[in-house]
């Protein structure tokens, strides 16, 4: 039988203390993006799937909750929210000024297997900053990232930027398809760990055909792989599932095949790259000291260097804010988790001895508006937060009780006649502010302040018959 009453796993409850602080971090980040020009929006927690599955990848798609609504449309729960902000601008770009900065704030939810980490819902407080485009404006997003984020307790932080644009353009210098560069893109970070994971990739990319030994593939003019060719078209055309071909000769055929083989990357130019992605993959740190190292290692390869400049002005854009307690790295592995962002990517952590919690992170998307039905490419850029992460992450001792809850304030009537004296009572107490409970009649109110003490009650306040009240506070 069924336990109904088992909780979901990664789905937790909550309880006063823990609302309290949430709320209170998620306030004071979203003051501090208002501060900075960015309105509030909102979307629905539903929305058709086809929105999500557009541009974001596989990856996201794994994830999603998926199911038919009775109306027949398919829909899912929101996965994140970008799409969705771009779903809403599409619908009034026209009425909107540029740049638009918007910041949302609202729970997401992500598939997760029972026995992994994190949350399968969780909540998202994020900014995008849509019809702005080059190094300035990239700079407004990492700082606006890490100031808002230093508004609350959490201590040193680490930011870490990649620049997808300028991978792709890097790879894209070897003549090699789309297919392989992506592949190859995605791996990055794989090929950082050492020589077994290496071996990995190399084994997956045989696997499914990016990697092919040069001896297996002779002169695609030669006798030898014509005469096979021939061969098989010849059987394929003997069996009786393949009379779809219509009037197509052997030799159309052939020739078709012979071309498409033509077409197909070159065994020394996938090599080439691989080997350049490996390098470029251990290649993080300093800014200054991995921009230099990446100039080295594209001349070497006799590379055109792209988009090295707009990263170099980002980051001298970037330190000027004088942001203190951020720590930046430049990681050319880091090329985010979601397929649409076409350029810089970023995430933040926090610095512990024990541990880094990725806090939030985003990216460029210049190309997400045109694929969700926009009429042009509009630059746009973004960031969202893990407000679960954030609190799991704040420093306890450092959060003023004051600022998660109000005074906690129990009144209790000594006498049956002094009931609707400390009603009014608690009722101005209420409009100063604070939290209060009224309590049954108790003379001498012993039980009470057990209860008071067992609520973490601060204040005591008696109500006689006459309306006299006597305040007491609670020592824990």
């Amino acid at each position: 039988m069924v336990n109904i009453t088992r909780r979901l796993a990664s789905m937790p409850d909550l309880l006063e203390e823990d609302i309290s602080i949430s709320n209170h971090s998620s306030e004071t980040l979203r003051k501090s993006l208002g501060q900075h020009g960015y309105q509030l929006v909102d979307t629905p927690m539903l929305e058709l799937t086809e929105l999500f599955l557009r541009k974001s990848g596989g990856g996201l798609a794994s994830q999603m909750y998926t199911f038919v609504e009775p109306g027949g449309e398919r829909v899912s729960l929101r996965p994140e929210f970008t799409a969705a902000i771009i779903r809403m601008f599409l619908g009034r770009s026209e009425k909107e000024v540029f740049p638009v900065r918007w910041q949302y704030a609202g729970p997401v939810f992500r598939y997760l297997r029972e026995q992994s980490t994190g949350l399968r819902q969780f909540t998202q407080i994020g900014a995008e900053l849509i019809g702005a485009d080059g190094p300035y404006h990239d700079a407004e997003i990492l700082a606006l990232s890490c100031e808002s984020l230093q508004t609350l307790p959490l201590g040193e932080l680490e930011l870490s930027i990649g620049n997808v644009g300028i991978v792709q353009g890097l790879l894209s210098q070897f003549n090699v398809s789309e297919r392989v560069s992506n592949f190859l893109l995605n791996n990055l970070s794989e090929l950082r760990k050492g020589n077994s994971s290496v071996k990995n990739v190399m084994e997956q990319a045989r696997r499914i055909g990016i990697l092919v030994d040069k001896d297996s593939l002779t002169d695609v003019n030669g006798v030898a792989l014509n005469t096979e060719l021939e061969n098989l078209t010849r059987h394929l055309l003997a069996e009786p599932t393949t009379q779809s071909v219509g009037v197509r000769s052997v030799e159309e055929i052939r020739t078709r095949m012979l071309w498409k083989m033509r077409l197909s990357d070159s065994p020394e130019n996938v090599e080439s790259c691989f080997t350049f992605a490996r390098s470029l993959s251990m290649l993080h740190g300093q800014p200054e000291s991995v921009i230099q190292d990446l100039g080295q290692l594209i001349t070497t390869h006799g590379l055109k260097p792209v988009g090295l400049d707009d990263l170099n002005t980002t980051i001298n854009v970037f330190r000027s804010h004088n942001l203190e307690n951020v720590r930046v790295q430049l990681d050319l592995a880091l090329v985010g988790k979601l397929s649409y962002y076409s350029g810089l990517v970023f995430e933040i952590r926090t610095i512990a001895e024990d541990t880094q919690s990725v806090l939030g992170g985003g990216g460029r998307y210049n190309d997400l508006i045109r694929a969700l039905g926009g009429s042009k490419d509009v630059p746009a850029l973004g960031f969202a937060y893990n407000l679960e992460q954030i609190v799991d992450s704040l420093r306890q001792d450092s959060i003023n009780e004051t600022d998660r809850k109000s005074t906690l304030i129990l009144v209790i009537p000594t006498t049956t006649q002094s009931y609707d004296h400390a009603l009014r009572v608690a009722r101005k107490l209420r409009q100063s502010g604070n939290s209060v409970e009224v309590s049954l009649v108790n003379p001498k109110g012993s039980v009470q302040k057990v209860y008071a003490k067992q609520r973490n009650i601060d204040t005591i306040v008696t109500v006689g018959s006459n309306g006299e009240t006597q305040q007491h506070s609670i020592s824990n």
